[in-house]
């Protein structure tokens, strides 16, 4: 059985705790199995930016409980990313968790896992607080296959359309898998960054053999975006200039 962990930035098990349970039935009918995690249950402090994880351990020092929702994460055949919406943005909560994250932009533990974006509102700001979402999941090495948003005005209950996508990169092949121009581009820039700054990282990518791709596994990726991948890798690696800090 397929696992999903959901995670939900919500401080409250409330209107982003329904939805997702309606969207684990969803997915229970194909067999994948739903783990919702509430941050709210768990001790996350905010991140000091010592860049410690970065350029030593891959992982927070701090005692919290971060590195027992992060495993989690990882451990996951696919991931579930929710918030409602906070005044246009995700909850602190969601922003403190990702902010324990960034030796995930330098080495990315997700690649190959399909990610959905859900949230809630009471009014606006879905789609701000989506696409943030989207971006983080990009920069984690996954790939978002869809988003399931309800506000107030919209109840309407979640379908297997809603999820199609997701449910089909969970019971497919990654290789299946049709990068966008976005994530192309970010790869390539972790790829430039990742090459030319820090060595735990230039090792890093280089055993996965990511240094000399244009994506993180062979893909679906046409002659345009093969030729813009080509173009883009070299042009932003001749501008990359190593941070004295990330080198001592």
């Amino acid at each position: 059985m397929k696992q999903v962990v959901a995670i939900n930035g919500s401080p409250r098990k409330a209107n982003t705790t329904l939805l997702l349970n309606r969207i684990g039935g969803v997915l229970a009918k194909h067999g994948i199995k739903t783990t919702v995690l509430s941050l709210s249950d768990y001790r996350i402090m905010e991140c000091i930016g010592c860049e410690t994880c970065v350029r030593k351990t891959g992982k927070c020092f701090q005692d919290d409980a971060t590195e027992a929702v992060l495993s989690q994460i990882r451990n996951a055949d696919g991931i579930i990313l929710s918030s409602p919406v906070y005044l246009m943005q995700i909850t602190s909560s969601m922003k403190r968790m990702i902010d324990k994250t960034p030796s995930w932009t330098h080495r990315p533990p997700l690649v190959g896992k399909p990610v959905l974006l859900a949230s809630t509102t009471a009014g606006s700001g879905l789609k701000d607080v989506l696409s943030y979402l989207e971006t983080v999941s990009i920069q984690w090495g996954a790939f978002p296959t869809g988003f399931v948003g309800r506000s107030a005005s919209n109840q309407s209950p979640v379908t297997e359309e809603d999820l199609k996508k997701f449910i089909w990169h969970m019971t497919n092949p990654k290789e299946k898998w049709v990068p966008s121009f976005k994530q192309l581009t970010q790869y390539q820039v972790q790829r430039a960054l990742a090459t030319s700054v820090l060595d735990i990282d230039k090792q890093f990518w280089a055993k996965k053999g990511w240094d000399k791709q244009n994506y993180y596994f062979n893909c679906r990726i046409g002659p345009v975006k093969s030729i813009w991948s080509s173009v883009f890798y070299p042009f932003i690696k001749s501008r990359v200039k190593p941070d004295p800090r990330m080198t001592r």
